[in-house]
């Protein structure tokens, strides 16, 4: 009888230890994602935006970001700094985003722009991050600013497209679509301040970012916006991690439901 109870017993706990093996099997693995950049995307919180998309997700795997980032900051200071690329190589990152700022990219459409110092520390360093990504096995990501007007938008686009192909990027087209999404309800609307994205710009730009990331794209759900949402010129150490500096802020929770969230996931499906 004690040899039965025993055979029980161990089968029981084999049975308990492999349904804790398939469930934990079960879970995806996160998709590590780092955003270098400035205002344009911590403005929002761009980078908690993308992980509360994939969060909103029925399946597909959760987004985790680490965020470097200053008001006004070029990627060539983040490239000096230093602080970004330790923590690349440091820890696995899926997904490398280089948001350059302003209009700058637009410059490689000039003879004349080009000879720039800015155009060329821009191009110096997102080839200089492209190619430490490229040893990493980490994919990298253009994120594509605006314009005040169409034709200045259409230089950004084809610099921004140029600039991509250069370093073997992919360039997301956040520019353009905001763009559209300031000309079909207002300007105003859109960039609230004249240069950086309103909530619903940046929501925009946070499903497009999500389909580059993982493929596919966003379904629309319902999206939790229930973390700090950053104005443009809040005291951010370029060093530190955003979200280790956001930690304890205070919140106001919001719930967009479908009806909110399908237009702004018809505007990001258009412009990839």
């Amino acid at each position: 009888m004690g040899i039965a109870i025993r055979i029980r017993r161990i089968a029981a706990a084999v049975v308990l230890c492999a349904t804790a093996m398939t469930l934990h099997a079960a879970e995806p693995t996160p998709l590590r994602v780092m955003f270098v950049g400035n205002s344009i995307t911590y403005v929002n919180n761009l980078p908690a935006v993308v992980s509360a998309y994939a969060r909103a997700q029925p399946d597909g795997p959760p987004i985790e970001t680490i965020t470097y980032v200053a008001p006004g900051g070029t990627l060539h200071e983040r490239w000096d700094d230093g602080a970004a690329t330790a923590a690349l190589r440091d820890r696995h990152v899926d997904v490398l985003v280089l948001q350059e700022r302003g209009a700058v990219l637009g410059c490689v459409q000039s003879e004349v722009d080009r000879a720039s110092a800015d155009c060329r520390d821009a191009l110096a360093a997102h080839r200089a991050f492209a190619e430490l990504a490229r040893t990493l096995g980490t994919r990298v990501l253009v994120l594509e600013t605006w314009s005040t007007d169409a034709q200045g938008q259409s230089t950004q686009h084809d610099g921004a497209t140029r600039v991509a192909g250069r370093i073997g990027a992919t360039v997301v087209h956040a520019g353009d679509a905001l763009q559209a999404q300031a000309h079909a309800t207002s300007r105003a609307a859109t960039f609230p301040d004249g240069v950086h994205p309103s909530l619903g710009g940046t929501l925009v730009m946070g499903a497009q970012l999500y389909r580059a990331i993982t493929g596919v794209a966003p379904t629309p759900t319902s999206l939790r916006i229930d973390f700090p949402l950053l104005p443009a010129r809040p005291a951010v150490d370029p060093h530190v991690p955003l979200e280790t500096q956001l930690v304890g802020l205070p919140v106001q929770v919001y719930l967009l439901e479908h009806d909110a969230l399908a237009p702004v996931l018809d505007r990001a499906s258009r412009y990839h």
